[in-house]
């Protein structure tokens, strides 16, 4: 148990080839570089939201009308014999 203290204890201050401190500013500077990616994203949110909401739109309706007329395609076909 007292080597694993001293082993946790050198990698917390920073001292050997294995330390915490490099890995935790590499994480902290990737957390600031996703942070400012986050903010400038939701800036512009309510326009892209939108945009995809409009895109959404318009492939339901396509989807709609190509299924409706392949079921008119299909009724036209199947006319009764008079």
């Amino acid at each position: 148990m007292t080597l694993q203290n001293t082993e946790t204890l050198r990698q917390t201050t920073g001292t050997g080839k294995r330390s915490f401190i490099i890995p935790a500013r590499m994480i902290g500077t990737e957390q600031k570089i996703v942070t400012n990616m986050v903010n400038t994203i939701l800036s512009n949110s309510v326009i892209a939201a939108s945009i995809l909401v409009i895109i959404k739109l318009f492939k339901r309706l396509a989807i709609d009308s190509a299924r409706k007329r392949r079921k008119g395609l299909i009724l036209s076909e199947n006319e009764p014999n008079d």
